[in-house]
């Protein structure tokens, strides 16, 4: 604390670091063992996936990578892939092919017309445009009937007339409504024409 001169040591008054001695040197081989585990189980991690590593790159990998991965993408991920989709339209030439096929296989052989006249149209888009050509939402009554471009007509005709007397003409066809007004009138008009015929006949 005093110096040989009488002085007083300030140095003394400091902290001083205090070694562990052995424990210190423990602490220093412990590192050096955290160490060396570290670069041991590396070294096992390693020498583990090195076989599957080296046959990966591989020419004997490209069966193995197939397997893993059917479906790989393509070599370029920016290319654009160009679908051409053919515009499909009603015209002309659709409509005769409909009127032949209700002659030739007539209200509900929709699968035959799609085969044989319309491929490029679905069944249903045919079953509505057969009922515009006939003027009637409706083709129940129709169902196995057959006629050629002259008698589709007159049977438009025929509708058009029995909507506009019924108030069920709509947007171009014949709407039966749910008072079943269409089907009453239908019914009183086959009454009417059996009696006629009837009648005719008595004389």
């Amino acid at each position: 604390m005093l110096r040989d001169d009488g002085t007083i040591d300030q140095d003394f008054f400091k902290p001083k670091q205090v070694r562990g001695g052995r424990g210190e040197e423990r602490g220093e081989e412990g590192e050096e063992e955290e160490k060396k585990n570290k670069k041991k189980k590396g070294g096992i991690l390693k020498n583990f996936f090195r076989p599957l590593l080296d046959l990966l790159n591989s020419p004997r990998s490209t069966p193995l990578l197939l397997l893993l991965f059917p479906n790989p993408p393509p070599p370029n991920p920016t290319n654009t892939q160009v679908i051409i989709v053919e515009d499909k339209k009603w015209g002309p030439a659709e409509r005769d092919a409909l009127y032949k096929g209700l002659e030739t296989f007539g209200v509900g052989g929709w699968r035959s017309i799609v085969d044989t006249l319309l491929p490029r149209w679905e069944e249903t888009a045919l079953r509505v445009k057969a009922g515009r050509l006939m003027g009637t939402q409706s083709l129940a009554r129709y169902v196995g009937w057959k006629g050629n471009r002259e008698a589709v007509d007159a049977e438009f005709a025929k509708n058009k007339e029995l909507g506009e007397a019924t108030g069920c003409w709509k947007g171009g066809v014949l709407v039966e409504d749910d008072a079943g007004s269409v089907a009453a009138e239908l019914t009183r008009r086959a009454a009417a024409a059996a009696v006629a015929a009837a009648a005719g006949a008595g004389k």
